[in-house]
């Protein structure tokens, strides 16, 4: 699953959060993580590993 969230003021341009079958929310490395490391800005320029290809 994946959350498109609007912006706010540290993500002026939005931000998405995505997870896994389990329902846990992952970082950029696809790795389970708290809040805070789950968000990731619209405007991220890398890889996201767990995301289906």
């Amino acid at each position: 699953m994946i959350r498109i969230m609007d912006p706010t003021p540290q993500y002026p341009n939005g931000y998405m959060r995505y997870y896994n079958s389990h329902g846990q929310q992952l970082d950029v490395l696809g790795k389970p993580a708290p809040n805070s490391g789950t968000h990731i800005p619209l405007d991220y320029q890398g890889e996201l590993p767990a995301w289906p290809k």
